[in-house]
């Protein structure tokens, strides 16, 4: 687990249990006020050296379809959307919300170190 700190505060995390072996799946939030500050793509990045140092092939994430912010986050450190999860959680208002799910690879097909994200 990474822990982000803004000043003395904890502002955030990521954490990435492999789930599957050889693929860790992403949790990750960032506080509200700490967003746009960097904070993301650090614990993105920390996440991904620790694939590509643990021997992990693929980082996997769900996020919300309207995270745009997220999604654009995700797509630049080298993420790609994998499919669809359509109305799969049911919020405590009842209505039906879904995910993208994006995936990072360490390594292509034939098992070659990716190019970094």
């Amino acid at each position: 687990m990474w822990v982000l700190e803004v000043g003395e505060q904890i502002a955030g995390y990521a954490a990435a249990p492999e789930t599957t072996p050889g693929v860790l799946s992403v949790g990750m939030a960032i506080q509200r006020t700490a967003r746009g500050q960097g904070g993301g793509r650090a614990l993105l990045g920390a996440v991904q050296e620790h694939a590509r140092t643990s021997g992990a092939h693929k980082i996997s994430l769900e996020v919300w379809t309207d995270n745009v912010r997220a999604i654009a986050l995700y797509a630049a450190a080298g993420f790609q959307v994998e499919g669809l999860r359509r109305d799969h959680y049911r919020r405590r208002d009842g209505r039906l919300r879904s995910t993208l799910i994006m995936a990072w690879r360490a390594t292509d097909a034939q098992g070659r170190s990716a190019v970094r994200g």
